[in-house]
């Protein structure tokens, strides 16, 4: 990736991470039907960057599970805001929307009793407000610069287009479209990948 437009203004960045991979036996959320997960490939975390500038502080966490309800992520941004003292509204938080993470709202499934699932989740506002306290006591002098690359090997547009007008995501492929010229992908992709660098003063990335 190629750097870009390195700030001169003085900022205080810290990050840090907290594991929140749930025993193995929790359900896992993703698939058209609930299942429980077996074990370990890889370890899910929540990430906190919390930035500082002038007496104003922003958190940033970033976890990984599917979705985040506001049932479960306004809890998740009080309490951390109440351990820090980083106002509920400079608090902001994504999923990486792994489809193999703990099922994380009892409606995920319908059908199926997933209320039992849901003991875990009641773990994640004190994970989600500890990786917020750690990256806020992590803040040293930094600076920022904007980093760009690109890559097209991974990503592609799942919906096709049809002669009658009709955009299919692939896995919705075979329900009457059969006999209608397919256009081919519905749009290009973005091969763009950005992202804010954050260095200490050694010039070692705290954070991307």
């Amino acid at each position: 990736m190629t750097r870009h437009q390195r700030s001169v203004c003085q900022l205080t960045a810290g990050a840090a991470e907290v594991d929140i991979t749930p025993p193995a036996g929790t359900g896992m959320v993703g698939g058209l039907q609930p299942r429980p997960s077996t074990g370990v490939d890889d370890p899910l975390f929540a990430k906190a960057l919390v930035i500082e500038a002038n007496g104003v502080r922003v958190a940033c966490v970033q976890i990984d599970i599917a979705l985040l309800p506001r049932s479960l992520g306004d809890p998740c941004v009080r309490l951390a805001s109440e351990k820090t003292g980083i106002p509920v509204d400079h608090i902001i938080w994504t999923t990486s929307h792994t489809h193999t993470g703990p099922i994380t709202e009892a409606e995920a499934y319908p059908d199926d009793d997933t209320s039992r699932e849901m003991k875990w989740a009641t773990t994640l506002p004190g994970k989600f407000a500890e990786t917020v306290q750690k990256a806020d006591a992590a803040r040293r002098p930094v600076s920022v610069s904007r980093v760009r690359g690109y890559c097209d090997s991974v990503m592609a547009n799942r919906r096709f287009r049809y002669k009658d007008g009709r955009e299919i995501n692939r896995w919705l492929q075979h329900r009457g479209e059969e006999n209608v010229q397919c256009l081919g992908s519905a749009g290009p992709i973005d091969p763009e990948a950005a992202a804010l660098c954050f260095d200490n003063k050694h010039g070692r990335p705290v954070a991307i």
